[in-house]
């Protein structure tokens, strides 16, 4: 809902980071419920750095964590810790590294059937704005 009123000083902030490469190769868990399995990002720390710049541009919108802020994309969440090993063993055997750059940021709206949408893309660096 106050995305328009946030979205100019995110966009402002964003500019002083350059696009930058990404590495996924290293799969992690979270214990919990569900139980997750996730692939980290190699990064340099560019996801982290970014994170806390946006945090002390808009402290309102980051709330303080109950744990410490893990860059990560999720592949999926499992109910039975013996699913999630499973699973594990059989993507790491199956995986190779994906290599990438990140040129924007992607804000995503939760949907009802729990999907995602796009709902706006930021550019990184001094490149400008992308308009959706």
């Amino acid at each position: 809902e106050d995305w328009s009123l946030v979205r100019p000083a995110l966009a402002e902030c964003l500019r002083a980071f350059q696009p930058f490469g990404v590495t996924l190769a290293e799969l992690g868990t979270f214990a919990g419920d569900p139980h997750v399995l996730w692939l980290k990002p190699e990064d340099g720390g560019c996801f982290s750095r970014i994170r806390d710049a946006l945090a002390e541009r808009l402290p309102d919108c980051f709330p303080p964590m109950l744990w410490e802020y893990v860059p990560h994309v999720t592949i999926g969440g499992f109910d039975l810790q013996e699913a999630l090993s499973e699973a594990r063993r059989l993507i790491e055997s199956e995986w190779r590294p994906l290599r990438f750059t990140v040129s924007e940021l992607v804000y995503v709206v939760a949907l009802d059937d729990g999907t995602y949408d796009v709902a706006d893309r930021l550019a990184l660096g001094r490149a400008g704005v992308l308009v959706t």
